[in-house]
């Protein structure tokens, strides 16, 4: 008894362990270029494709090492049938192999890539970016951004925007990222080219809102007086004009506080050590901020005074790049371990703390702006410099230019400003202002429309001025004339009447008239209302046109006639076209002549009262088609099997219907089909298909020939491919990116039977 239970614990191990290796799959691989070297750190992207019930969904991604070598292990709890791997090219294209698993579970993808093009000596790719302000963020433009070369395009963007967002991946141009406060930022863009060259270029940009109303910044200095006294300096504290700070809290790190709104407190520690000073001020619009010092208190003799800050800027285009390298500690060992910039203009103030030794700050607008550093040294020494930055106004560009063309329609008058230029490509126009004037009025249009219109209701010449400015601030102006002629007559008429018979319309406009009887028609334009003419209709003069109408249903038609003396007049009329009795059933009946010859007879297809047979079509199912109007033609089939043949009917009242029947050519004249499932097409995934397929078909017998078809929904063939089966389920992939969009039928057709079903190509 105890042999047959350890005999039996064995076997489910080892089934269990069957079961394991069954769903485990060993997926590996190289990855090497066209002069076959091995190409490290490119990502394999793998997946599992099977779609059956039993099927498992994984997606795994390895990256090659330094041989170019990949491995991975997929397991789960269903079946590992189909793979899908992936590896970029150079290019940026996409390789995919699609192995199936076998027996063994283990799968080696092998992947060549293209060589990159060698780009030694070339310009290499560089990352750029410019940016506007906007009220809750800032847009950014790396248009500016290059390949190495004009065949070369950039495939990745990469924004870091300097706040605790998260990084923005993909490639996007012209991202705009909202900032939740005002502040200096680090923005940093990376870019990556289709030939592998990458690039980073990093900028501080500057937010400030512009319905930020409540803005205050809180800033103070320190100074020793004595052994371990210190003075504070809080007049650099600032708010925005028409604000003012009403309160200060000094709270100097030793447990003491001092509230009020005193702007230069001294305060004397009795202990020596490291003490967090902060400040919070109050506005009286409520705005608060608070800033924070860490103070070192020391004896007189241990604290050096004699570091120093300073710093030179350069300028371009109006970007101040500071420069605090000259800046020292107390002796050549004191190292800086503290740089806080302040930067103020006439609507914001901003704090930059860290150690960043050449930080730069946009000032947009021409003027001279105070800035500080602030520095502390590892030994305590702290030092404060100021500088005033001068920023210089433009010149005024003048090769802008001002102008524009006008069309006319009923008096009002359209005008186009778009050939309007800045004096370079990037200077765009910010304002147009236009002038009207007539014998009463003038009128001023600011803004920047493009394209405005005025209503001059007199015939007249009329002056109108653009006057353009631009980015830049160059401005320029122009005056153009517009002329108002007199309003032809309109007294004129365009009329006309119909007669229908079957769907052809006759029409006669005779009874149009002129403005005057020294006046006459010159002109007239029919519109029928259905497709068969163009927008432009039937030009000419024709007075009495015919149209024939294909479909029935309502129309609108349109006459416009143009005399001599310039009348135009337009008239309407409704076209109602009535559908005919369309009443025809469409029937045939099959007789075998010998074993491949098959009798048709249509005789007992009819049609309404009146109405008759003009053409029949027939489709055999084989590719092979016969026009005209045969009632009961012949047809002798090359090959066994099913043919789905279809007959089309047209009557002369334009009616047409079609019936089809699936006819079998077999060994003898009647084999019956059996109701065993010797042919059964479990499954077509996927469905619907965009390029190819897998079909799943049951086969009874083993080593069957099957003949696997598809089929449009008129019973056209469209593949035809002959497979051997197996007993049990067979997997055949079929190609079908050659079928149009559509519904089609795959059949299946064996000597032992036959099954279809349908699908839908994308």
């Amino acid at each position: 008894m105890k042999n047959f239970i350890r005999i039996a614990c064995i076997l489910i191990c080892l089934f269990s362990q069957t079961q394991l290796f069954a769903n485990t799959v060993i997926v590996k691989g190289t990855v090497k270029d066209s002069a076959n070297n091995p190409v490290a750190n490119r990502t394999v992207k793998i997946y599992s494709t099977d779609s059956t019930s039993n099927g498992c969904i994984l997606s795994h991604t390895k990256v090659t090492n330094a041989n170019g070598y990949y491995i991975d292990t997929l397991t789960c709890n269903g079946d590992i049938r189909k793979l899908a791997i992936i590896v970029e090219n150079c290019d940026g294209a996409k390789i995919t192999h699609d192995p199936s698993v076998t027996s063994t579970n283990l799968v080696e993808s092998n992947f060549v890539i293209c060589t990159p093009i060698n780009t030694a000596g070339a310009v290499p790719c560089k990352a750029a970016f410019s940016y506007t302000s906007l009220p809750t963020g800032i847009t950014f433009n790396s248009a500016g951004s290059a390949g190495i070369f004009a065949a070369d395009s950039i495939i990745s963007r990469t924004w870091t925007f300097g706040d605790s967002s998260a990084t923005l991946s993909g490639n996007i141009v012209n991202p705009t990222h909202a900032y939740t406060k005002p502040g200096i930022y680090n923005v940093c863009l990376t870019i990556k080219t289709r030939y592998g060259c990458e690039n980073k270029y990093c900028s501080t940009v500057v937010f400030t809102p512009a319905s930020n109303a409540c803005n205050v910044q809180s800033m103070f200095s320190t100074e020793k007086i004595g052994n371990k006294i210190f003075r504070f300096n809080s007049s650099n504290s600032n708010t925005l004009t028409g604000d003012s700070i009403v309160q200060r809290i000094w709270k100097f790190g030793d447990g003491f506080s001092l509230d009020g709104n005193q702007v230069n407190p001294s305060r004397e520690y009795k202990d020596t050590g490291n003490y967090t000073v902060c400040l919070s001020v109050r506005t009286a619009k409520g705005c608060e901020k608070q800033y924070c010092f860490n103070l070192s208190v020391r004896d007189s003799a241990a604290v050096p005074t004699n570091c120093k800050a300073t710093f030179s800027y350069t300028i371009k285009d109006s970007v101040i790049v500071f420069n605090s390298a000259d800046s020292k500690g107390a002796t050549a060992s004191d190292s800086i371990i503290s740089r806080t910039w302040y930067y103020a203009d006439s609507t914001t103030s901003v704090s930059l703390p860290g150690n960043i030794i050449s930080p730069s700050y946009p000032y947009t607008k021409p003027g001279t702006y105070n800035v500080y550093l602030l520095i502390k040294t590892q030994s305590g020494c702290e030092s404060k410099y100021s500088g005033k930055v001068v920023i210089a106004p433009k010149p005024a560009a003048t090769n802008c230019k001002a102008v524009f063309s006008y069309t006319i329609k009923d008096s009002v008058i359209v005008f186009n400003s778009a050939d309007s230029r800045g004096t370079t490509p990037a200077d765009s126009i910010i304002s147009r202002t236009w002038s009207y004037s007539d014998s009463t009025n003038t009128i001023s249009l600011p803004g920047n429309i493009i394209t405005p219109s005025y209503p001059y209701s007199k015939p007249g010449s009329y002056k109108v001025k653009l006057v353009i400015k631009t980015q830049a601030g160059c401005e320029n102006s122009y005056t153009g004339t517009i002329v108002i002629t007199q309003k032809p007559a309109t007294n004129c008429k365009a009329y006309f009447t119909f007669a229908i018979q079957n769907k052809i319309v006759k029409f006669n406009s005779n009874g149009s008239a002129a403005s005057s009887v020294q006046d006459s028609i010159i002109s007239r334009i029919w519109f029928f209302g259905d497709s068969t003419t163009s927008n432009a209709g039937l030009t000419g003069n024709i007075v009495d046109p015919s149209h024939e109408y294909k479909k029935a249903g309502t129309y609108h038609v349109y006459l416009y006639i143009k005399t001599r003396s310039g009348c135009e007049s337009k008239y309407e009329a409704t076209v109602v076209i009535a559908a005919p009795n369309c009443e025809v059933k469409v029937q045939f009946s099959t007789e075998r002549v010998s074993l491949k010859k098959i009798r048709f007879n249509s005789s007992l297809t009819t049609t309404a009262s009146g109405d008759s047979i003009v053409a029949r079509n027939w489709k055999f199912g084989d590719n092979t088609t016969l026009g005209g109007n045969e009632i009961n033609p012949a047809k002798e089939y090359s090959l066994m099997g099913f043919y789905n043949t279809c007959l089309q009917v047209i009557t002369a009242n334009g009616c047409e219907a079609q019936v089809c029947k699936e006819i079998t050519i077999q060994d003898t004249v009647t084999t019956p089909q059996t109701n065993v499932d010797y042919i059964k097409i479990i499954s077509i995934n996927p469905n619907p298909v965009i390029t190819r397929m897998m079909a799943t078909i049951f086969s009874r017998n083993s080593n069957v020939e099957a003949e696997i078809s598809i089929y449009d929904i008129y019973g056209n063939g469209k593949m035809n491919i002959k497979k051997m089966l197996t007993q049990g389920n067979n997997v055949i992939e079929i190609a079908t990116d050659f079928l149009p969009h559509g519904p089609y039928f795959l059949k299946v057709s064996t000597k032992n039977g036959r099954d279809s079903k349908t699908f839908y190509k994308l």
